[in-house]
């Protein structure tokens, strides 16, 4: 059965020796929406980048949380530490935009969609107020996530004061990301970098195109807008295959590395050899 990166927790797979704690590699299989071009576009003054998340994006300190859980029929109490999967069941992007016009660009005048041929109307790009309010009713999937991961490492867990906690730690990791959205707004001769995030699972998009329509890149004296422009940027499946090993001396996991559907196979049959 295929682990998917924004379906599942990476597990650690730990082996025990006598008394010695050892940590094997960790290996993951995942399908993404993946931009299938990165290169800078720039027209009527404007400039956007796109790029794709790094998998170590989803695997950041800044998304460590620990909290208290009560647990059991005593409900006895004690503490996890996770790392949130903010952008679990979301289609996330790096990007940047320069604004070389002479005049304030207001993407509030524009729309930023995901358009996929099986959805029934675009996806838009969701503001940072719009992903809190989603946090704070609960409705963000990350949060559910984690919840679930919660209440299988600890039997009979007290899930409303774990989800109070979790929607803080959520909410507060919210608060320090740059989002790009339609409540953004570009200086003459500046720029904004930040994330670019859908409500819609990566995972399900096997084509679609990121646009960026109506940007208002001149204007006339009287400030009307003479020249809107669109960018618009594909997306495909993809399937990206990734391993992460531990340092015996540094004492923790390294960055994932990208490998090939080979060396993953490879060492999922060396794996099943060694259960056999």
């Amino acid at each position: 059965m295929k682990k998917s990166l924004l379906s599942v927790a990476v597990l650690m797979s730990l082996a025990f020796a006598g008394c010695k704690l050892t940590y094997n590699t960790v290996y993951q299989k995942y399908s993404a929406a993946t931009l299938v071009d990165t290169s800078a576009v720039s027209k009527g003054g404007i400039s956007v980048t796109m790029s794709n998340m790094d998998f170590n994006e989803y695997f950041k300190p800044e998304y460590s949380v620990k909290y208290p859980v009560l647990w059991g029929r005593s409900k006895y109490t004690s503490t996890r530490s996770s790392i949130i999967n903010l952008f679990y069941k979301m289609a996330a992007y790096n990007v940047e935009i320069v604004n070389n016009t002479s005049h304030v660009l207001s993407l509030s005048d524009s729309r930023i969609a995901l358009i996929v041929p099986d959805a029934s109307e675009p996806i838009w790009a969701l503001s940072k107020p719009e992903i809190e309010k989603l946090a704070e009713n609960n409705k963000l999937p990350c949060i559910s996530f984690e919840l679930a991961q919660a209440a299988r490492a600890y039997s009979g867990i007290d899930e409303p004061s774990a989800q109070k906690v979790i929607q803080a730690a959520v909410l507060d990791i919210v608060s320090g990301k740059p989002i790009v959205s339609r409540a953004t707004e570009i200086l003459p001769g500046m720029k904004v970098k930040g994330y670019l995030v859908f409500p819609y699972d990566g995972e399900k998009i096997a084509s679609g195109t990121i646009s960026f329509i109506d940007i208002k890149s001149n204007t006339d004296e009287a400030g009307n807008t003479t020249l809107k422009t669109r960018f618009d940027y594909k997306v495909m499946q993809e399937q990206i295959f990734a391993k992460r090993e531990y340092n015996q001396e540094q004492r923790k996991y390294l960055p994932f590395d990208r490998i090939s559907e080979e060396e993953y196979n490879a060492a999922q049959q060396a794996q099943q050899q060694i259960s056999k």
